[in-house]
């Protein structure tokens, strides 16, 4: 039995609109079934009439807290962010602290985890590289703004900064891109979405 039908919708995803009926497990859609296609549910809703869209995911977001919490937290924000369908958030790295120390993106992780209603990621305060000791850089190969591969070569180029390890995060199927960033200095790359079993 399903937890949660939605009948009667229009399926809106890339070029197509056509009805649909979803169903819900728990936090995952667990089928898309022509019109009265679906098995039973403990809960229906009737969405006829209405667009079903996928989820929106805002790629430059701000919480404030815990430094500046009357700026906004992760409760009063993500709760903001579910309500215009955005339902993954990747916050950038100006809260105070910023993430630029493993324990520092830990902690932030736990706040995250603890009071975000929807689904969070972090970005690395790479600009406070000079000013605080670093480990490791994971670094994203595809940004906005500036590439990874970028990024990666101005690292490189700072004498302070080069001995920095840095593995390069790829999402992408082409190659060339993470080939170069090893060739420019990376010690190793990793696949997204990651495989928790490797």
């Amino acid at each position: 039995m399903l937890d949660i039908a939605i009948k009667g919708g229009t399926l809106v995803n890339h070029d197509v609109a056509v009805p649909t009926d979803i169903g819900i497990e728990g936090d995952r859609i667990a089928m898309i079934a022509a019109p009265g296609a679906l098995p039973p549910a403990r809960t229906e809703l009737n969405a006829e009439g209405m667009l079903v869209l996928p989820g929106v995911i805002d790629i430059h977001f701000h919480v404030r807290a815990p430094g500046h919490p009357q700026r906004g937290t992760f409760e009063t924000e993500t709760q903001a962010a579910a309500a215009g369908g955005v339902t993954t958030i990747l916050e950038m790295p100006i809260s105070v602290p910023g993430c630029a120390r493993p324990d520092i993106l830990i902690s932030r992780r736990q706040l995250g985890e603890a009071r975000s209603f929807v689904n969070f990621g972090l970005y690395g305060a790479a600009g406070l590289l000079d000013r605080e000791p670093v480990d490791l850089v994971f670094l994203d190969l595809v940004m906005p703004g500036m590439s990874g591969l970028e990024v990666l070569q101005q690292l490189k180029a700072d004498p302070r900064l080069r001995p920095v390890p840095v593995i390069v995060v790829s999402g992408t199927s082409e190659t060339t891109g993470v080939i170069r960033c090893i060739e420019a200095g990376a010690e190793d790359y990793l696949d997204k979405p990651f495989n928790p079993t490797l």
